[in-house]
């Protein structure tokens, strides 16, 4: 009899925690809508909206500044507060927006790279300008600008660049 009375408790808190996480999810929303419609989505409030992180923690899976960012989850966050919804990976989000040439990089385009061994995406991050590059580089170092011409590494990784603003 007890053991069925404490199921039945445990089952009613599970859903009550179930519904919380719901109408948790939903304030987010809302409030991310609001923030996003008072954000002008041009490429300069972008790059400006992006560096303010700078010397955030990296950490694995991360995608909040409370949690801290890795590489995906840094510019899904940024491109989310201006209503652009990008994929949780960086192999998803090499195929968002469409493919511009390197020369034809503008601020706010991102920049994917190989992995360290050079055998499949591993890396993104959001062009700035002049060559640079905001990114959430590895647990060392957190998000930091670097340089996609002078950073052999880097440049040695390219794969593509991404338009995702018009």
């Amino acid at each position: 009899n007890w053991i069925v009375i404490v199921l039945l408790i445990v089952m009613v808190l599970l859903d009550i925690i179930a519904h919380r996480k719901n109408f948790e999810r939903l304030v987010d929303n809302k409030e991310n809508e609001k923030v996003t419609t008072a954000l002008d989505a041009s490429t300069s409030t972008i790059v400006d909206f992006s560096k303010q992180y700078l010397g955030y923690p990296y950490i694995v899976a991360g995608k909040s500044p409370e949690t801290g960012f890795d590489c995906s989850g840094f510019t899904r966050y940024v491109y989310s507060k201006y209503g652009y919804s990008l994929g949780s990976t960086t192999a998803s989000q090499q195929n968002a927006g469409r493919e511009v040439s390197r020369s034809e990089m503008i601020p706010g385009d991102l920049i994917v790279f190989y992995n360290e061994e050079m055998t499949k995406v591993g890396h993104v991050g959001i062009y700035i300008g002049d060559g640079n590059f905001v990114h959430a580089a590895n647990p060392e170092r957190g998000v930091v600008i670097d340089n996609i011409d002078t950073n052999t590494y880097y440049n040695a990784r390219f794969i593509t660049v991404r338009r995702i603003m018009n």
